[in-house]
């Protein structure tokens, strides 16, 4: 096994979604440096983590003993949980913390986490110093380490130097290219403003670069093993326009080589020439994000943002200029907005809205609600600043609560001004969705292993916690039923993205799991009642309450209607898009859906005891392991296989094979009977909930009708090949694509692909022109739309 002098951490959270340990650009410019100096290192990657135990697990087998994780306020829980795990079982290793939160943490939270040292500034020369081992912690400038317990602050010290000195993370080997589009690239480090809100401003108190040439290695060896007009590259300096004259030199050499890329960066409005906008639509920069804050001159005045030859209506008149002129070079700029500022009212909010109504700027902007940062202004004079923030139940991130105004009426001015609306519903779609696949059993992940996407508990408690960090997914759900969903009016942020209102329960939960270092992501309180399930996800503010109305459908004699669709679905080949929340049907994969309890999707805690999502049936306790219930389920599938004779029914690879009938009253024989008579049924609620979960409906809001085709068992097209009866063709306007029934996945034909389809399964071969088949014929037989009848007999 190689062994490292040092292994990188990075755990990316956005907007409370966890994607895993990824690559970091801070950590590569590290390790790059670290290289030069002999010392070796690795970034651990694992975007594949099924529940995050899988992290403690992988990083103890590798072989180091110095760790370094980079922190930030967004991350901080997760990587508090597995730096006290690590810790915990081998105290001999040395935890180095760096990042955005490592001065707070060490300031604040050093009894919360078990970490060695925290590197305040200058983190290259402070880890060279630190992972040689030639002196001693205390003889090392510009960092916190523990002594026993307590914590010391070295002397600070200041360093000149360039990202030059520090390394190309790209061509050096440090990023693998594959990941630009994930990772993105700086040219320069530093900003001249001092906006209140940012935090960057107390490590980056001088302007350092790469030297243009530099830039231009980097981007030639990108260019050299991937490219493509849409691949994004994204340059994420402070600010990308910060000296007009290097970026304009810039962007001349980045002509001459012609690069076929997309790219986006931020800039200032008050530094953005015609000339360098000219350089940028030749060079297909598809984004440029413009911050304004605020269009409200007395607020916009207030946050430190303009230089002393611009007043704030100037600036706010600039960007307005700046944007349309982008906007007339086919560049799309995006107007960066903050609501919440300090002293910021209601109408001053509501002109900022209307400011972006005025440019038709509704799809072009991202909005973000102020966060108090540690190092920010707001945060360490909020009393002067009129502010309100508060420590959240994981100490990280900061909560800032808005007082000034109704935060309420904010968000739905932006909601009926069509500023946020697409955003915010295609955000509720996606937990509709999971609930959709929860109650109907409808999933169509197959992928998850050893862990719950959804835990349903009846209350919180230290023994449940304890199995939820155990068995919970990544981005798993925890729900708990509730008699009365309530929003309170104290609405806060702490993500910059998304606004929240105070929940006690919420709170309460999270404030356990971070005292026991229990892992806990989503909490849902869900109400049902008359025939709908009521929601409050997480402590976000989504408007109003979600609602998913769903049926229970228990005996085969209440499904006459659905039959009757079905029916008329095979007739007239479509489906009705408005409505379809009628299919949401409680176990509905008991006549749909291949059984998925072998994966043990969602599970219900009852007392003490573990029971199946779909029916309730007791499969073990919360004191077992996950192959206890697995195994039990396995044996009860093998029963039911066997007494139901499976292997030699006609129906065998369309039944979904219910394993637990008992609660439905339905005997073995009555079910089998069902399934073998209603076909049709089977294969339109497989259309219908794999059109669901494949998200093409959400682009296709307008469309009233879908027109879809399913081949007949046998349509032949030769004495060799038939069309594959697993599939469904279906059709919107111009667009279509092929449903595979069974391994649920979905393909987009091309105009020629999908109309030569549509002729063969709907028998009108007549209408194929000489030569057409065999054109597409390849192409038929590897998306598995025609199969070799011969060797199927054969």
């Amino acid at each position: 096994m190689i062994k490292y002098d040092c292994i990188f951490t990075y755990f990316n959270v956005l907007n409370d979604y966890l994607s895993g340990a990824e690559y970091e650009l801070n950590s590569s410019y590290l390790r790059c440096y670290l290289s030069k100096h002999g010392i070796k290192t690795i970034q651990y990657i694992n975007r594949c983590a099924i529940n995050h135990e899988d992290y403690i697990r992988e990083l103890n087998k590798l072989n180091t003993k110095n760790y370094v994780f980079y922190i930030s306020e967004y991350n901080y829980y997760i990587t508090k949980i597995v730096i006290n795990s690590l810790k915990s079982e081998k105290p001999k290793r040395m935890i180095h913390i760096i990042g955005p939160s490592a001065r707070y943490i060490a300031q604040y939270l050093f009894r919360e986490v078990y970490f060695d040292v925290s590197v305040l500034k200058h983190d290259h020369l402070v880890l060279e110093q630190l992972l040689c081992g030639e002196k001693e912690p205390r003889e090392i400038n510009n960092i916190y380490y523990r002594n026993s317990k307590e914590v010391v602050l070295t002397e600070p010290r200041e360093y000149e130097y360039s990202l030059d000195d520090l390394g190309l993370p790209y061509s050096e080997g440090f990023i693998p290219v594959e990941e630009i589009t994930n990772v993105g690239m700086i040219t320069s480090e530093g900003c001249f403003g001092n906006c209140v809100f940012c935090s960057y401003k107390s490590k980056h108190k001088t302007y350092i670069t790469h030297e243009i040439s530099n830039i231009i290695k980097e981007l030639d060896y990108i260019s050299e093993y991937i490219s493509g007009k849409y691949l994004d590259i994204r340059f994420l300096d402070d600010c990308f326009s910060i000296s007009s004259k290097r970026t304009l030199k810039l962007l001349k050499e980045m002509k001459k080589r012609k690069y076929n890329f997309r790219f986006w960066c931020c800039i200032r409005a008050d530094i953005l020439t015609d000339e360098i906008l000219d350089y940028m639509e030749i060079l297909n920069f598809k984004k440029i994000v413009i911050g304004l804050e605020s269009s409200s001159p007395s607020v916009f005045g207030l946050i430190g943002k303009t230089q002393n030859l611009l007043t704030a209506t100037q600036y706010i008149a600039l960007v307005r200029e700046k944007f349309i002129d982008a906007r007339e070079k086919n560049i799309n700029p995006i107007l960066s907005i903050n609501f919440g500022l300090p002293n910021e009212l209601q109408h001053n909010a509501f002109e900022t809205v209307d400011f972006i109504k005025d440019l038709k700027g509704e799809k072009d902007v991202s909005i973000c609600f102020m966060t108090c940062f540690p190092g920010s202004r707001v945060f360490e004079c909020s009393d002067e600043y009129n502010v309100v923030k508060a420590e959240s139940p994981t100490k990280l991130p900061f909560r800032t609560y808005y007082k000034n105004y109704s935060m309420q009426k904010l968000f739905h001015y932006l909601y009926d001004s069509n500023v946020n609306r697409y955003m915010i519903l295609q955000y509720i779609r996606d937990i509709k969705n999971s609930y959709i696949e929860m109650f109907t059993g409808m999933y169509t992940d197959i992928n998850l292993r050893s862990a719950m996407s959804m835990i349903f508990i009846d209350q919180m408690n230290e023994d449940n916690l304890r199995f939820i960090s155990k068995h919970i997914a990544v981005n798993g759900t925890v729900i708990q039923k509730i008699d009365q969903l309530q929003m309170c009016n104290e609405f806060y942020c702490d993500n910059r993205k998304m606004l929240k209102v105070r929940m006690q329960n919420f709170d309460d939960a999270l404030r356990m799991a971070y005292q026991l270092n229990y892992y806990l992501p989503n909490q849902d309180y869900i109400k049902i009642a008359n025939g709908n399930i009521l929601i409050q996800h997480n402590s976000e503010y989504l408007r109003d309450i979600i609602k998913i109305p769903f049926k229970e459908l228990n005996n085969p004699d209440e499904w006459k209607e659905l039959l009757n669709e079905a029916q008329a679905f095979f007739e007239e080949h479509i489906i009705r898009v408005v409505g379809l929340e009628r299919f949401n049907i409680h176990n509905v994969c008991r006549y749909a859906g291949n059984c998925k309890l072998n994966e043990i999707r969602y599970v219900k805690i009852s007392q003490k005891s573990i029971c199946t999502g779909c029916t309730g049936e007791e499969i073990g306790t919360i004191y077992d392991d996950y192959s206890v219930w697995l195994n039990k389920i396995k044996g009860r599938r093998n029963d039911v296989y066997s007494e139901r004779k499976c292997d030699k029914c006609a129906m065998n690879k369309w039944c979904p094979k219910c394993l637990y009938l008992g609660s439905s009253g339905i005997s073995s024989k009555m079910y089998c009977a069902f399934i073998n008579q209603n076909k049709n049924l089977i294969l339109f609620l497989r259309v219908i909930y794999q059109l669901q979960s494949s998200n093409l409906l959400s682009e296709y809001m307008d469309e009233q009708i879908i027109h879809a085709y399913i081949s007949d068992e046998e349509n032949y097209i030769s004495k060799r090949y038939k069309v594959n009866d697993e599939i469904c063709y279906i059709e919107f306007e111009s667009d279509s694509y092929v449903l595979h029934l069974l391994d649920e996945s979905c393909i987009k034909c091309e105009y020629e692909e999908g109309k030569l389809l549509k002729a063969i399964i709907t028998g009108k071969t007549d209408e194929i022109k000489a030569g057409q088949m065999e054109k597409i014929f390849p192409w038929f037989l590897e998306c598995g739309i025609l199969r070799n009848n011969f060797c199927e007999k054969n």
